[in-house]
């Protein structure tokens, strides 16, 4: 108990020290500001500069796009169609479903 509290006590006097800034921090701050060339991205410079480029680019967005959509149906497919052929063979077989829905051809 008596570490806590001297522990709490120097917690409760500690100041932190902040250093101080060099005097000529801002200067080169600004100094580095102006050597330092127009930013601009180097992919938004090469996107832009060549027009066919960037059809490529959406090309290839949209080819992965369209990979990765039919990827996920497939995958919600194969890992749904037990499921559902088990419910339609209940559907098929269970008399109080047959009769449940009337208009529905049911073939045994």
């Amino acid at each position: 108990m008596n570490d806590d509290s001297a522990l709490s006590r120097l917690l409760k006097t500690w100041q932190p020290r902040t250093p101080e800034p060099a005097p000529d921090f801002g200067e080169n701050v600004w100094a580095r500001i102006q050597r330092s060339p127009a930013s601009t991205s180097a992919s938004r410079v090469v996107l832009f500069r060549f027009p066919s480029t960037l059809r490529a680019a959406a090309c290839w967005a949209a080819g992965l796009a369209a990979f990765g959509g039919s990827a996920a149906a497939y995958a919600y497919d194969s890992l749904t169609r037990d499921e559902r052929m088990a419910a339609a063979h209940a559907a098929a077989i269970d008399p109080i479903q047959i009769t449940a829905a009337p208009n529905t051809v049911h073939r045994h």
